[in-house]
């Protein structure tokens, strides 16, 4: 009698409010305030309902490896927060920066790739399939020499690493702060296979530093086209290392 008396209750809430419990989907009612559900942005909207009542579903696209936050007036998808990255002063004067590598696109399905060690390449080095595209192993790494620079303020807060993933697009970019007035930039055309910005040499050169990028295939193989690494001061491109077009095998 318990069960018959739910049920009865059940099919009462269907049809006055065209929701489902059971069904996440469908638990809002008209006029309900957008919010995050499993990481998206999510809107309740009137959908193909069942007998008298419409019934009304949540939508929404998810923020991948953004973070929904929906602590304004609309849910929004923003960026990881910058990590410090490690600086250090190596013997001939250059300053390393080190990148934590990005934890894995939860909306990819992982590969098992064996990472490192690796064997520096730049583009010249690799061998050119018949599309143009730059053949790199995932034993590999990618080097990528920028132009030679004016010498680079490096004082003040430490230099910071941004995996700016646009969710909506399939492939990574990335921002290095070096201050406030300094960065560097990276991004692609397209991507299938995946690299991230695994290091950043700053070497003094004649009268100017020279920036050297080293990237690591340690994801989805593939290609990847239009690779490159554009220099901004104050917010302006003054300089680029690419672009490059590459099939990570």
């Amino acid at each position: 009698m318990k069960s018959l008396t739910a049920a009865l209750l059940l099919a009462v809430a269907t049809l006055t409010t065209g929701c489902f419990p059971a069904d996440p989907n469908s638990n809002c009612e008209a006029g309900d305030r957008p919010r995050c559900r499993d990481n998206a942005p999510s809107y309740c909207e009137e959908g193909e309902g069942v007998g008298a009542a419409p019934e009304y579903r949540w939508w929404g696209v998810s923020c991948g490896s953004w973070t929904c936050d929906d602590g304004g007036d609309e849910p929004v998808c923003v960026p990881p927060p910058p990590e410090p990255m490690k600086a250090a002063l190596t013997d001939e004067g250059c300053t390393l920066l080190t990148v934590a590598p990005p934890p894995p696109d939860r909306d990819s399905v992982a590969i098992d790739i064996s990472h490192g060690p690796y064997t520096p390449q730049t583009p010249a080095d690799l061998n050119v399939d018949e599309q143009g595209r730059r053949e790199l192993a995932v034993t590999d790494s990618l080097v990528l020499e920028g132009e030679i620079l004016q010498p680079l303020d490096l004082d003040g807060d430490p230099p910071t690493y941004q995996d700016d993933l646009t969710r909506d697009d399939a492939f990574r970019a990335f921002i290095v702060r070096l201050n406030e007035h300094v960065s560097f930039r990276g991004s692609v055309v397209s991507s299938v296979g995946d690299l991230h910005l695994a290091e950043v040499l700053i070497c003094p050169e004649g009268e100017g530093v020279r920036p050297v990028f080293t990237f690591h295939p340690d994801g989805q193989w593939g290609p990847v086209s239009g690779l490159k690494v554009s220099t901004q001061v104050d917010g302006e491109d003054v300089a680029e290392a690419g672009p490059v077009d590459l099939i990570v095998r």
